[in-house]
């Protein structure tokens, strides 16, 4: 479980988001996650696919694709991904991170392996009692299952 991971809230935009999962990613390379919250609290995780997807969302729309090949293309599509990366992360990101399982710190790792796989995420996000402890990656998965295969971790 990774204890050092970016948040984001409700106040920050889209292009915050990704310029702090960057920045967390220039630390630490192989977390490619972030913890999303809201007025309420934990709304989920997401990751950098996530963030695209929301451009893709937000800024390609059927006016953009009939523009396709126009002079000004580049141009309009830049305008539209500045727009969209000045509007709220949350929203843009709530349908994604809802679908990252959530995992108790006590959870042995078959069950989280399970949870991750029937989401079809690469995350999963520790929660106790409604605060996030961690965040659990796919590699770090990998990782344990690697040790306790070899016999270095007791099940």
């Amino acid at each position: 479980m990774r204890t050092g991971y970016v948040v984001i809230g409700p106040g920050d935009t889209l292009g915050q988001a990704a310029n702090r999962l960057f920045a967390g990613l220039a630390v630490t390379p192989d977390m490619d996650a972030m913890v999303l919250s809201d007025e309420d609290g934990f709304v989920g995780a997401a990751d950098s696919f996530d963030i695209l997807g929301a451009l893709a969302d937000c800024a390609v729309d059927d006016g953009l694709r009939l523009s396709l090949g126009a002079s000004d293309f580049e141009q309009v599509f830049a305008r539209e991904c500045r727009a969209c990366l000045e509007r709220p992360a949350v929203p843009l990101l709530r349908n994604a991170a809802a679908e990252v399982p959530v995992a108790g710190p006590r959870d042995p790792l078959v069950l989280v392996l399970d949870a991750m796989r029937k989401a079809g995420s690469r995350l999963a996000v520790v929660v106790e009692s409604g605060r996030v402890l961690g965040v659990v990656c796919a590699r770090d998965v990998v990782s344990e299952l690697r040790l306790l295969a070899s016999g270095v971790r007791e099940g």
